[in-house]
């Protein structure tokens, strides 16, 4: 019988056969062996050929020996792949990795990474926010709640005229016996329902005079809407999109990305979540609170994978002082001296000299317990500062980037996942191979066995 021979180099882990010129070569097949791994005798020198074809199979030369008289003695092994080359790309397998038909979406463990990143750094906008800022009064009134935007000048004002130096002038509006004794027994400081200062100008609006119940103040400042935003705005960052095969590094394992949002500190975001781009959107209203989301997206669509939320404002605490029982019944006994004087006077009961006695008590009384009843202005808790970041007032977006070495996607390919038909040339990696075909069990188990540990169609 005749087999050809090759001087032919060859992957073990290959369907590739050879298509070059053989040697056509008479060989007897030595008794009493394996089909799989015969062996021949033939009279021909055998140094130069590693690789064969007899009976529809192809055979890896693997041992040459001389047995004298010009004869020589080759023994084989089954080359599976390329026996059954044909059979195996008409297949259909799932393919776990591949350079033929990759997913580069995948997340993939294969590759080691460098220990020190490259970090990328995107600044957006500038919040308008500055450590002088301005104050936000909030007041009860005949209309409801009523919100006022105050500088630091006008709020000092305002507290100087309800400090003690000032309240000679409240003591004005009431002292007149022309007017009515009832309102000096409302605390003025009951019409305040919260103060913050916040770390930005007054925004525009109309001035109004800020009235604490019954006592207009004197001082004028612009009343905000009660949902009035200082800010409303939409930032756009690109991320570091890695092109082609790297495509698959954008999970957390490889790349981290955080958002800086001024007055909400940093944030990390998932990268598995995102896409090519972000966009950070945010609000701040009047008292400084911030409210924003995180949204991910390419070709114009996009999906929220992050909220946050923070507060720029700081609570001024505005407390009541005390003795003010001792203020309210000082008041009432003055008002009950000057009624009994004017009833004395009126029916006669009482001298001119006396009545002006218990009217001059009466007096001094209402003055000493106006002076004891209207606030002092203190602080009661712990009152916050507010210090611009170091970082700035741009939001930022930070990536850190972990790179690889070099791939070798032709020798150990790319995530894939897929089933697919084995019917193009590239390397193969496939899970659970189905592999129906072959002559006997030997030949089935190594084509399985190649399939799994990874192999290349040629």
């Amino acid at each position: 019988m005749k087999a050809r021979f090759w001087c032919f180099d060859k992957r073990k882990n290959s369907t590739k056969i050879p298509d070059g010129a053989y040697a056509e070569i008479e060989v007897r097949l030595k008794d009493n062996v394996d089909i799989d791994n015969p062996v021949f005798i033939m009279h021909n020198r055998v140094t130069r050929v590693n690789y064969m074809y007899w009976d529809g199979s192809y055979y890896f030369i693997v041992g040459r020996k001389y047995i004298g008289n010009e004869t020589f003695e080759i023994t084989c092994e089954i080359d599976a792949l390329a026996t059954c080359k044909s059979q195996i790309k008409a297949s259909t397998q799932y393919v776990t990795r591949s350079n033929v038909s990759p997913d580069y979406s995948l997340i993939d463990n294969f590759y080691p990474t460098f220990h020190k990143p490259t970090i990328y750094q995107a600044s957006g906008s500038t919040m308008n926010l500055s450590s002088t800022g301005s104050y936000v009064l909030i007041t009860k009134s005949g209309n409801g709640v009523q919100y006022f935007g105050l500088t630091s000048s006008e709020f000092k004002q305002l507290l100087s005229t309800l400090m003690a130096e000032k309240q000679e002038d409240l003591w004005a509006v009431i002292a007149d016996a022309g007017q009515t004794i009832l309102p000096s027994l409302l605390n003025v400081m009951d019409y305040i329902i919260a103060c913050k200062w916040v770390p930005f100008p007054v925004q525009s609006g109309s001035s109004t005079q800020i009235n604490l119940g019954w006592w207009p103040s004197g001082v004028s400042a612009v009343e905000y809407a009660p949902t009035l935003e200082y800010s409303d705005t939409t930032e756009p960052f690109s991320l570091h999109v890695r092109s082609g095969a790297k495509e698959f590094m954008n999970c957390s394992q490889f790349h981290r990305v955080s958002i800086y949002v001024p007055g909400c500190g940093e944030f990390p975001i998932e990268i598995a979540k995102c896409r090519s781009s972000l966009n950070v959107a945010y609000r701040i209203d009047a008292l400084g609170n911030v409210v924003g989301s995180v949204a991910s997206g390419s070709g114009g669509t996009f999906d929220v994978v992050a909220r946050f939320s923070g507060a720029l404002g700081k609570d001024v605490p505005l407390s009541q002082s005390q003795g003010m029982a001792s203020g309210v019944a000082k008041l009432s006994s003055g008002v009950g001296s000057l009624v009994s004087a004017g009833i004395g006077i009126a029916t006669g009961g009482m001298s001119s000299a006396a009545a002006a006695g218990m009217a001059l008590g009466g007096a001094m009384n209402i003055g000493s317990g106006i002076q004891s009843s209207i606030a002092d202005i203190s602080t009661k808790g712990g009152v916050d500062s507010y210090a611009l970041s170091p970082w700035g007032t741009q939001i930022m977006c930070t990536e850190v980037v972990y790179d690889i070495p070099t791939q070798q996607p032709g020798i150990v390919g790319y995530p894939c996942m897929k089933s697919l038909t084995l019917s193009s040339d590239g390397y193969y990696q496939i899970a659970s191979p189905q592999v129906d075909f072959g002559d006997d069990l030997h030949i089935k188990d190594k084509i399985i066995e190649y399939m799994q540990s990874g192999f290349y169609i040629e």
